[in-house]
């Protein structure tokens, strides 16, 4: 029943990519300037770095890359659950202002 948020949400989605694709020659002609005005491509410093670590740091990184910095647990924690918690309060306190408690609205809590 959330169409309208899930409508804004992919509305703002679309805005955002079409900015990014919009000004992406912006970026490489300034990208270019800045190495011409150095004159070149910049080498990348340590760019061997991570070959040279030991197989336990790689293998580590390697899952912390993958699991994206386990940044789902931490987003599920301190904004999902949350904002779950606040639409299920709400949800009560319409229920219980229109009357009846959560029963008459037809919800059960878990």
């Amino acid at each position: 029943g959330w169409y309208t948020l899930a409508f804004v949400h992919l509305a703002g989605h679309a805005c955002f990519r079409l900015l990014q694709f919009l000004s992406a020659p912006n970026v490489l002609h300034d990208l270019h300037g800045i190495e011409d005005a150095l004159g070149g491509r910049p080498e990348r410093a340590g760019r061997d770095l991570l070959a040279r670590a030991p197989a336990a740091l790689r293998h580590a990184l390697f899952l912390l890359f993958l699991e994206r910095g386990f940044l789902d647990d931490l987003v599920d924690r301190m904004i999902a659950e949350p904002f779950v918690r606040a639409a299920r309060w709400l949800t009560r306190l319409d229920a219980w202002l229109c009357g009846g408690g959560a029963e008459a609205a037809g919800h059960r809590e878990r």
